[in-house]
């Protein structure tokens, strides 16, 4: 199982079982596995123990964004997208710990999502590198139709 496509396919479909009704102690291992593998991939020069410590796997994306920023509406771009949150390119980071609406404008079917996050890092990328100019953002509690649509498109990127 060579093909990334596949690799990253497999991921997602053990990735849902752990969330759902769970693995086995095989299938835990091989998603662990999975995990790093498509992790070292996407972010290259990242360790295995930062792959490991990654609660799911950081695609690489360049979807717009928006949201505001001393009462201005900034428009930026999304650089990656993981289970739990995504880094936003941006000469202007807001301060850790802000709170915020971010509005993702998904291209295909058109809509945007909205989702409540929150600035955990500052200008370190996925390979935790300090030469990024952006913001990580986690995401916060949302909608359960906001969380499915966030799944959605995680496991459309990987296609």
């Amino acid at each position: 199982m060579d093909d990334l496509g596949s690799q990253f396919r497999e991921y997602v479909r053990l990735d849902q079982l752990r969330r759902g009704p769970g693995l086995s102690p095989q299938e835990l291992q091989r998603w662990e596995l999975l995990k790093r593998r498509l992790s070292q991939h996407f972010s290259p020069g990242l360790s295995r123990d930062q792959a490991d410590r990654r609660e799911s796997v950081r695609v690489p994306t360049r979807i717009a964004v928006s949201f505001s920023s001393d009462g201005e509406l900034a428009r930026s771009l999304m650089t990656n997208l993981s289970r739990k949150g995504v880094f936003v390119r941006t000469a202007h980071p807001l301060e850790i710990g802000a709170r915020f609406e971010l509005r993702i404008h998904v291209e295909d079917p058109p809509h945007d999502i909205a989702i409540p996050v929150e600035v955990v890092s500052q200008n370190v990328d996925a390979r935790f590198s300090s030469s990024a100019s952006g913001m990580g953002l986690r995401f916060l509690e949302a909608d359960p139709e906001v969380e499915k649509q966030l799944a959605e498109l995680y496991e459309r990127l990987v296609r």
